[in-house]
């Protein structure tokens, strides 16, 4: 069984409901309340929790309304799903297209390395066969854990489901980007763009990056059949800054990154911290697929740190990253900043 998220009208007692349940926790009375018996119901398919720990759908945790004007409503697209309102005010993959999904158990998909080509035939014509490469792409578990720690004082001032909301998603949504962009594929991380290899093109940066270079970043992707409305940039904050202070051709008014701050070759580029310093990433985002395999855990912990008069809370999500077509993809190789 499914548990389906929350509406939006059930939020505000969700939020409330976990911090009452921290509340008990820390009080050793018995927890109830919303959070708990949806907790609860999440067991049915997962395993079995004592007191101290709940199951907790990052959906749940959302706090922007995709549907509301000036919140969202211009800016995110057509996967609008709650989980990626959840993320999408932390997280730039998220902001630029990723789509994240929900699963129970290992995921296998193909990964398509070249495209099929159609022919016009006459009435009698045999049509030739067309050799597309195929691979997997294989979703397995890999666990994200951030560690918050808090004072029993600001427990009494403040809301431990508004805490975990702003520090645990924001802390998790850093983890999905360095994933997604700069993920090793070892050590139980899960492999990102930059070190994705096969299939990925890519634009090397031997000198001062000019206007040739962000047009082939393009191109590339175009070359790809990625519909040039799917194209954006990632790159890091030093990146940026270098790009802005390069004109894009003698006599041109503008620069590389152009001077509305968000756009490069006219396509919208955004800044992380959770990439290499001088690292540039176009492509199709919305080919990066995050699966989430099933809630998150919340544990409180009011014990290890008591003489500090201090509380931990730990919030762990499992989750992995797949790329079915790497080749919508051009990442850089050598400084962009340079």
């Amino acid at each position: 069984m499914l548990v389906p998220p929350l509406t939006e009208r059930q939020l505000p007692t969700f939020r409330e409901s976990l911090g009452k349940w921290a509340s008990d926790i820390m009080q050793r009375r018995k927890p109830s309340g919303l959070a708990r018996d949806l907790s609860k119901a999440h067991e049915a398919t997962s395993d079995t929790l004592d007191d101290r720990s709940l199951y907790v759908d990052l959906a749940n945790l959302r706090g922007l309304s995709a549907g509301t004007q000036n919140l969202g409503g211009y800016v995110v697209g057509v996967e609008t799903t709650e989980v990626v309102q959840a993320f999408f005010p932390v997280s730039a993959v998220a902001q630029a297209g990723a789509v994240f999904e929900t699963h129970q158990s290992n995921l296998a998909v193909p990964r398509q390395t070249t495209t099929e080509t159609a022919s016009w035939l006459a009435e009698t014509d045999t049509v030739t066969d067309s050799t597309v490469l195929l691979g997997q792409a294989t979703a397995t578990p890999k666990r994200a854990s951030v560690l918050l720690t808090y004072t029993r004082q600001l427990n009494v001032q403040s809301d431990v489901g508004d805490f975990v909301q702003s520090n645990g998603l924001k802390a998790l949504g850093a983890a999905v980007d360095k994933a997604c962009l700069t993920g090793s594929g070892v050590v139980g991380e899960p492999l990102g763009l930059l070190n994705m290899g096969s299939g990925v093109s890519t634009v090397t940066f031997s000198a001062s990056a000019t206007w040739a270079n962000m047009l082939t970043y393009v191109f590339n992707c175009e070359t790809d059949n990625v519909p040039t409305a799917d194209i954006s940039f990632i790159a890091a904050p030093n990146v940026k800054q270098k790009l802005m202070n390069i004109q894009q051709f003698s006599g041109s008014s503008d620069a590389l990154w152009e001077s509305d701050g968000n756009t490069i070759a006219g396509r919208p580029a955004r800044t992380t911290t959770n990439i290499t310093n001088g690292a540039l990433i176009g492509g199709g985002f919305n080919q990066v697929r995050v699966i989430l395999f099933g809630p998150a855990t919340v544990t409180v912990d009011p014990y290890s740190q008591k003489r500090s008069e201090k509380i931990e809370i730990t919030l762990t999500q499992l989750a992995d990253v797949i790329v079915p077509f790497p080749g919508a993809f051009t990442v850089s190789s050598g400084n962009a900043a340079q």
